[in-house]
């Protein structure tokens, strides 16, 4: 299994990993996660880097053109994706099938490069996307760490937005049904409804859901005050129940 580790800086200079081997980084890492491993050995996939090399801020590939002649790239070579999204080996996989099978059917070398840029960039880029929200995620770990339980582990089951909250029911009903009714609770709503729908309190206002209606372009106020026309209109989407 791969064995991802990710810090702050301030916590990376804290442990003065800048100063250690690799040999010394990785019994570190083994001290500190000792419980997570039960027993066993972390082994570094780098063998060619020394010392702090093993660190780095990962790097984000983006290539405007796919190949050059008869030169063709895929994998990271092409574009690259956050580990924590775990889907690195599979584009890799996908566009070699993807490539293999356009010199197969295209008439031309060339057209057949073409149609293998054209299908894999549009998905390449969809995975890019949810790996850059995971390692912003990750990046910005601090912020979450004072959430509850329930909450931070929402945050990070959804944290690529590749998972929805209905894509968390299909995956784990009963957790996720664990995780509806302790925000409803936490809310001071009732059990087994949707958390849209768990009132809300806004400074000194108490909503009855969170479900909010947008403002129109229409939208006119006299002399800063909003009219009968104001109190017509919102009067009516109140009746399909939006909170505020």
């Amino acid at each position: 299994a791969t064995f991802i580790v990710e810090c702050l800086p301030e916590t990376w200079n804290r442990w003065g990993f800048a100063e250690m081997s690799k040999e010394e980084t990785i019994a570190t890492c083994e001290k500190i996660f000792e419980k997570h491993l039960g027993g066993h050995a972390l082994m570094s996939n780098a063998a060619h880097l020394r010392g702090s090399a093993v660190w780095m801020q990962f790097p984000r590939v983006i290539c405007e053109k796919w190949y050059h002649e008869n030169v063709v790239l895929m994998g990271d070579a092409a574009a690259t994706g956050h580990f924590s999204i775990g889907s690195g080996s599979r584009l890799a996989f996908d566009s070699a099938i993807a490539l293999a099978d356009y010199l197969h059917s295209e008439p031309t070398m060339e057209r057949a490069f073409e149609r293998y840029q054209e299908e894999r960039r549009l998905e390449v880029l969809r995975l890019q996307s949810a790996a850059r929200n995971s390692l912003e995620w990750f990046e910005e770990v601090e912020r979450y760490l004072d959430m509850p339980e329930e909450q931070f582990v929402y945050s990070l089951l959804t944290r690529s937005q590749r998972i929805s909250h209905e894509n968390l029911r299909l995956r784990d009903p009963e957790w996720l049904g664990h995780a509806e009714d302790w925000f409803q609770q936490r809310a001071g709503g009732k059990p087994g409804r949707a958390p849209m729908f768990a009132p809300y309190r806004l400074r000194g206002m108490d909503l009855m859901n969170r479900v909010v209606v947008s403002p129109m372009a229409q939208y006119k106020a006299v002399d800063g005050c909003p009219t009968d026309w104001h109190f017509v209109h919102y009067a009516e989407r109140a009746k399909g129940g939006a909170g505020l």
